[in-house]
């Protein structure tokens, strides 16, 4: 029953958001904020690396010391590229809150209200640009290999045992445990010649929230951790996991070819059912759990703890997702355990956007 609810309310979601220009472009300047980020850190730890090996090169430290640096200098890395993202991270979540809540501005306009210089094929349904910005969409359709922006969201949760039946008495809030993924995707033909299927490889950033029940908390307890009821009343007690993945999928993109002129066949993708088959695997940025309550004075308390809570280091599994055209339904399942020692394991259902 929970499932079925819930594809009822992904799909009534996607409906409402499926074309909203000033939502997605938002959400591609955060990706854009996100992606220099992450290119500047990363920089900045090839850099050190490579004075770490010519410090080695010159005998001025051993390879064991050398090891210890360049794991101190990713780690460090890691966690600054965590640090930066946060706020940005924070600011999605207000975001899609807000789109949910319809209060982010319907930017969609009809032909008639575009610039001028710009009109719409309705045949095709495609965006042709005059003037400068001309669109030659026939070379674009004859390419091998483009490219994505993607953005996920839903409901995350945790499956003991690999039993789905396990999620009706689950630790966690259902509805209030969420998933955010944004990411960067190639997709490219698998024959020479225009057909239907498609590899599709990337990187994403992944936080995975989940919100425990019955006032309890996260505790760790030498290579266990357990929830523990809080002595005082939580308003919130989450626990949130950042990943850097790598994702792969089979994708088969059922958009109908055209021909051209001299009888050849042109790719469309993007424009009709695709279905995508695959999986992911990634390292975690860091974990950190979040606790608000109030203290004995009565004063307002809110705990930010940072620690790796015995979950996994890495991270794989398997992916899937529906579409049409851009808007699709996702579903991602951690073959690798959430926490060291437990068959817990991390699955997320939610709305997933290609943006070609």
């Amino acid at each position: 029953m929970k499932k079925t609810i819930l594809y009822l309310c992904l799909f009534t979601i996607a409906l409402v958001q499926g074309q909203n220009e000033n939502f997605e472009d938002r959400v591609q300047e955060i990706s854009r904020k996100i992606e220099r980020i992450t290119l500047k850190e990363k920089s900045f730890l090839k850099d050190k690396i490579k004075e770490i090996q010519q410090r080695e090169e010159n005998n001025e430290i051993t390879n064991a010391e050398a090891k210890t640096l360049k794991l101190a200098a990713a780690t460090m890395h890691a966690e600054k590229i965590e640090t930066q993202v946060e706020k940005l991270q924070i600011e999605l979540e207000e975001l899609v809150q807000k789109q949910v809540a319809k209060n982010i501005t319907d930017s969609n306009r009809s032909e008639t209200n575009l610039p001028e210089s710009i009109k719409v094929d309705k045949e095709e349904g495609e965006i042709i640009f005059r003037k400068k910005f001309k669109y030659k969409s026939e070379k674009a359709n004859s390419k091998r290999t483009t490219s994505q922006f993607i953005f996920a969201y839903g409901i995350n949760n945790t499956i003991e045992d690999h039993q789905i039946i396990s999620l009706n008495h689950s630790d966690y809030n259902f509805w209030k445990s969420h998933f955010y993924e944004l990411g960067w995707t190639y997709k490219t033909r698998l024959s020479k010649n225009a057909s239907k299927v498609y590899l599709k490889y990337g990187a994403s950033f992944v936080w995975n929230y989940l919100r425990a029940v019955d006032n309890t908390y996260q505790v760790k307890n030498g290579d266990l951790t357990h929830l523990q009821t809080h002595a005082s009343d939580l308003s919130k007690s989450k626990l949130r996991n950042t990943y850097l993945n790598f994702p792969a999928h089979i994708e088969f993109d059922f958009s109908e070819n055209k021909r051209n002129e001299d009888g050849t066949k042109k790719d469309r993708t993007h424009q009709s059912l695709r279905i995508g088959l695959g999986g992911y695997a990634g390292i975690k940025l860091g974990t950190r759990q979040y606790l608000k309550y109030q203290n004995e004075a009565g004063h307002a308390v809110t705990e930010k703890q940072k620690g790796d809570f015995n979950t996994n280091n890495f991270t794989y599994g398997l992916s899937s997702y529906i579409a049409y055209k851009s808007l699709g339904l996702y579903v991602k399942y951690d073959l690798a355990p959430l926490f060291n020692e437990t068959e817990i394991r991390n699955i997320s259902i939610g709305l997933r956007c290609d943006f070609n």
